[in-house]
């Protein structure tokens, strides 16, 4: 209960570090007049109006429907469920069918003792012949053939699902690099604003002598260096908004952008992060998948070795005409032959001693096969180690984002405490305006370590959904239609041989 209650208050300092980031610093900033308020207003309702129109869910929902990598990944998908089709075809009969014409004419002349005899024989003939051969047991090689078959069509459905989180990940990224380039960028306007008004100050307290030439030289060294870092930070935004459309196909959403939701139904505990994602993650169950088909791959190229049954069937009907063309009436000539024919045979073959060329495939297939299963089974106890390395790692990095988020606030309440006071201090004469410059600095500091922190703290909280396979369009609850992966498999468990899509 307590870390669930640590987790709501460090989602709730979020979004009051947010605010203590956006505020302006009215009191480092030089009196306003009544037009830059009303300016201030407009252009305060304007970033409020973007500030709603943009949100992280928006994004990732445009960059799904644009997405190229989810068309390719689904192709592939497709690909590999061709592969069940094959492997359940083994399963039907083949049957062939054959027709067949004839027809010939001839001439023959007899001369015997009575008299010369003649004729103009022909022969008309039509067969047609339907057979059927079906395998009865094949060393379990088409079974072991299905299995696999069966197994490969999970990994794909895995790496579909690891395919489509690593592309959200890639958003994600994207979109939190925009967020904190532009939070840096408005960081150092702020600076740069603040340390405009300490030159003045500076200046002012060495006209009427109350300052030395120091301290103007210092504030005027300083303002340099932020008028530096406004310069790198609006070069890094310029990065990231083309970072950002590289890997989200669209264009950068224009304006202050919003920080991402914070996830729920996340795990409470490292142990329960491992437990969830030694079952549900997606590269960890491809590599399972994989070393089950490989398995199966073995038994099947060893059903080579064993006995095979065969069953055929075959039915033929002939037709024959013959006709003397000379003398119709003849009965011995003229006669029509009609046969039918069925067979039925049963094959048993037992593979006794292979010849060279069944050495090389048969026996060879098998070793390999045995090697793949092998190296695929190391594999998956490779993948199953990276991913309680990567739980851990992933949730020590949220415990330590969690820890400086809850902290980050304080430091930016006593850093503009400590300015304020160094500022006021400075006046009365009683601190140099360097005290000043170097209390700015540490304010500086701390907002970008809380900038740091907030992103942190969500981008960890995102990849422990990609731990355990949430990170997805369904798992996001997004409003897009979705590939179901169950239609085309149900096609090609059944499938027509003669169709072509």
């Amino acid at each position: 209960m307590r870390k669930m209650v640590s987790l709501f208050v460090a989602g709730t300092l979020i979004g009051l570090a947010h605010e203590v980031l956006a505020i302006p610093d009215a009191k480092k900033s030089p009196p306003k007049t009544a037009e830059t308020k009303k300016s201030l207003d407009a252009t305060s309702k304007k970033a409020i109006k973007k500030l709603r129109e943009v949100s992280f869910e928006q994004t990732l929902i445009e960059a799904y429907k644009r997405s190229p990598e989810w068309a390719v990944a689904i192709a592939h998908k497709k690909v590999a469920d061709e592969g069940l089709a094959q492997a359940y075809s083994r399963l039907y009969p083949s049957i062939n069918g054959q027709i067949s014409f004839s027809g010939s004419r001839g001439d023959q002349r007899v001369h015997p003792a009575a008299g010369p005899s003649e004729t103009e024989p022909s022969s008309d003939g039509s067969s047609v012949s339907v057979a059927l051969n079906q395998n009865l047991f094949d060393g379990f090689a088409t079974t072991n053939g299905i299995l696999a078959a069966e197994h490969s069509i999970l990994a794909a459905r895995s790496e579909l699902i690891d395919t489509e989180q690593k592309f959200f990940r890639g958003v994600l990224m994207a979109y939190l690099g925009v967020w904190e380039a532009r939070q840096r960028l408005e960081i150092a306007k702020k600076l740069e604003e603040n340390l405009a008004y300490d030159l003045r100050a500076a200046q002012k307290k060495f006209d009427v002598g109350t300052g030395t030439r120091p301290e103007v030289a210092a504030a005027e060294a300083q303002h340099a260096d932020a008028l530096y870092r406004r310069t790198a930070a609006q070069a890094a935004l310029e990065t990231a908004l083309a970072q950002f459309e590289a890997v989200a196909r669209i264009k950068p959403p224009e304006g202050q952008i919003v920080l991402p939701p914070f996830p729920k139904e996340l795990p409470t505990s490292e142990e329960e992060l491992k437990r969830l994602a030694q079952r549900w993650s997606p590269a960890l169950q491809t590599a399972r998948e994989r070393a089950l088909v490989a398995r199966f791959s073995e038994s099947k190229e060893r059903g080579a070795l064993l006995p095979h049954v065969d069953l055929s069937l075959s039915a033929a009907k002939s037709i024959e005409k013959n006709i003397d063309r000379l003398d119709p009436s003849r009965a011995d000539t003229n006669r029509d032959t009609d046969s039918t024919m069925y067979r039925a045979n049963v094959t048993v073959s037992v593979p006794i001693l292979a010849n060279e060329s069944q050495r090389g495939t048969t026996y060879s297939a098998s070793r390999r096969a045995n090697q793949e299963a092998l190296a695929a089974e190391l594999a998956y106890q490779k993948a199953s180690l990276d991913i309680m390395a990567e739980c851990i790692h992933i949730w020590t990095s949220f415990r330590a984002a969690q820890a400086q988020l809850q902290q980050s606030e304080l430091f930016i309440r006593s850093a503009e405490i400590a300015v304020e006071g160094a500022r006021q201090s400075a006046q009365q004469g009683l601190k140099s305006q360097t005290d000043v410059l170097f209390f700015e600095g540490k304010l500086l500091e701390s907002r970008n370590s809380a900038v740091e922190a907030q992103k942190s703290f969500i981008l960890m909280a995102y990849r422990m959904l990609e731990l355990v396979g949430k990170l997805t369009a369904s798992g996001l609850r997004l409003a897009v239609p979705q590939y179901c992966v169950e239609q085309n498999e149900e096609f090609a468990r059944a499938p027509i041989p003669f169709v072509l899509e």
